[in-house]
């Protein structure tokens, strides 16, 4: 063969291949703007149409799942959803098509495949909680202790060293062998997500005082910060050490330990030679209530 001719064969193919993807990308363009307006029939046969080339990404395939879940058509979106995943697109998200997969799949009647592809979505290391509790496919077996489990994980504050102040939780009766028949009420429960624990405290005479405490992950200790309702505010930081919660600043140390008959011990101390000798401020038992 001539070599102007192969030459001729060359270019040709390269202008071909240049028009076939200048008509993908603007192909492309057209889906993601349907998808964008939430034009779900259009962007759906768009994105059918850009799954049957040979390039095709799996953001094709996700966004061309997450159209047909939009139009309730379940069994073609868990097929889709499930091609996106196979893919590992970065362009779509794992967590993503893992959560669409799994509103497909209960919407689908596969309760199962749902509870397992929102357990798949824990090992991404995304924690889209409310997403998955407030997803109405899930509402049928929302209590079924499968899905409870599944639901619990993708929490963003369920690491032990977040959990390490839960045996503070409860409704309380407070004494204290100091002080004869005086007593106080406090309860401790969890907000944000179970990300805070939060202390509501009032005593015998008026005095009360609230704190929130929360473990940070970037300094790696848990923070305490106490305000009264005399205006005395308190910030302690510190760690679990022996099974003991111990808070501190430069001036106060609180230690919070579990005693054998359950009770939780909370022992306040206080120094005025920086840390040299400590003196007890308050020592109080807590008892369920």
């Amino acid at each position: 063969m001539a070599p102007k001719f192969v030459c001729r064969l060359c270019i040709i193919f390269a202008v071909a291949q240049f028009n076939s993807n200048l008509l993908a990308s603007t192909d492309a363009e057209l889906a993601d703007s349907y998808f964008q307006a939430q034009q779900w029939p259009q962007a759906a046969q768009s994105y059918q149409d850009l799954t049957k080339l040979e390039n095709a990404t799996g953001q094709y395939w996700f966004r061309l799942g997450r159209s047909l879940y939009q139009l309730q058509q379940y069994p073609d979106a868990i097929a889709a959803l499930q091609q996106a995943i196979a893919l590992q697109d970065q362009n779509a998200p794992l967590p993503n098509s893992l959560l669409f997969l799994a509103r497909s799949q209960a919407a689908n009647g596969d309760k199962d495949e749902a509870i397992d592809s929102i357990s798949a979505i824990q090992a991404t290391g995304a924690r889209p909680f409310q997403a998955v509790k407030n997803s109405t496919e899930f509402y049928s077996f929302s209590n079924e202790p499968t899905f409870l489990t599944a639901l619990n994980n993708l929490k963003p504050c369920n690491s032990p060293e977040h959990r390490a102040f839960d045996f503070w939780l409860g409704e309380w009766t407070v004494t204290s062998p100091t002080r004869q028949g005086w007593t106080a009420q406090s309860s401790i429960t969890t907000s944000n997500d179970d990300c805070s624990v939060h202390e509501n405290y009032q005593s015998q005479g008026g005095y009360a005082g609230k704190s929130i405490n929360f473990y940070d992950p970037q300094k790696q200790k848990w923070h305490q910060t106490w305000i009264d309702n005399r205006g005395a505010p308190i910030y302690l930081e510190g760690n679990l050490e022996n099974d003991a919660m111990i808070l501190a600043d430069e001036t106060n140390r609180v230690t919070w330990s579990v005693q054998t008959d359950q009770r939780v011990r909370q022992h306040w101390e206080t120094t005025t030679d920086g840390g040299e000798t400590w003196s007890t401020a308050f020592d109080g038992y807590y008892s369920k209530q």
